[in-house]
């Protein structure tokens, strides 16, 4: 298997056999140890790279409930699978990737691979696929369409910057402990704990703005990229609708898929896995999440390739 994934990974280094479209958005950033409370993102803070997945309406109102039943009854509805990139190197070792990028770990493009494997095993089908720039989106996004059984030519990925990561300024490609703690302190609190305690994502990453002030000018407000994430999702909408499609591979980052699911009223859940997946159900102008941060289609395909490893 692993023969197999260095050779896949060496073809798509070549650059040479992939069409793919760039399309203006906006910015992307990391941010990883907001693990539990917040996201477990791009950096090495996260302990598994599993999440619970568990389903957004299992903590949800029975109105919220209600309404998602009915969008995913609606004939006419639109499926969104919001993925979170492979495993990093930046994630091992603790450092905020944000707009910056790190390629994926061994780790990162098995479960990239599984991904696909899984989406196939379940009959999934994607109409259209979508990352940012970011090399470690479009290395997930192109290994578990090959996972899914796509030919290199057969593979068309249209870039949307609105998929970036949070942009963390001056503390992109950072430690997380030294930007967490910079925040930390900005707000004259104790620890990094009661930074997330108290402060939430929108408090961290004002707080990452203001730090950055006079510097960069890349550092975004919890409002931004939740806004410019969900213009992406709403380019999805529209290309699916002109193409006749009913569902969408985007593949995106942590934190903002995090501040994608607090902006349009879903639940989040703690402890992100690379690779899980967030379903979001487009019915009527509005945006539902059936499930948050769900591992079991990388787990489907690690079932499926062990299986067949074992008949060998």
């Amino acid at each position: 298997m692993k023969k197999i994934l260095s050779i896949i990974i060496a073809v798509l280094m070549l650059g040479c056999v992939f069409n793919v479209y760039t399309f203006a958005g906006e910015e992307d950033a990391a941010a990883e140890e907001i693990a539990a409370e917040s996201e477990g993102e791009e950096s090495g803070g996260e302990s598994s790279g599993e999440s619970s997945g568990d389903s957004a309406e299992e903590s949800v109102d029975p109105e919220y409930e209600a309404a998602l039943q009915a969008a995913i009854d609606d004939p006419d509805h639109l499926t969104i699978y919001l993925t979170r990139h492979g495993r990093t190197i930046f994630n091992e070792i603790g450092r905020a990737q944000g707009w910056a990028d790190s390629p994926l770990t061994e780790e990162g493009e098995e479960k990239s691979f599984a991904l696909g494997v899984g989406f196939a095993s379940m009959g999934i089908t994607f109409s259209k696929v979508y990352t940012s720039d970011l090399g470690r989106q479009r290395a997930t996004a192109k290994l578990a369409l090959l996972g899914m059984g796509y030919g290199e030519d057969e593979i068309r990925i249209k870039e949307l910057t609105n998929f970036r990561e949070v942009g963390y300024g001056k503390f992109d490609g950072g430690y997380d402990s030294e930007m967490y703690g910079a925040a930390a302190e900005y707000y004259g609190l104790e620890d990094q704990m009661a930074l997330f305690d108290e402060k939430g994502l929108d408090g961290i990453f004002d707080a990452l703005v203001a730090l950055d002030a006079g510097e960069t000018g890349a550092a975004e407000t919890a409002e931004q990229v939740g806004a410019r994430m969900e213009e992406g999702l709403r380019i999805v909408v529209e290309d699916l609708k002109e193409c006749g499609g009913d569902s969408a591979f985007v593949v995106s980052s942590g934190s903002a898929i995090n501040l994608t699911v607090q902006r349009l009223g879903g639940t989040l859940r703690g402890g992100m896995g690379n690779c899980s997946v967030t379903k979001i159900i487009y019915s009527n102008g509005n945006f539902y999440f059936e499930s948050v941060h769900d591992p079991s289609y990388v787990e489907a395909g690690e079932a499926v390739l062990a299986a067949e490893a074992e008949a060998k």
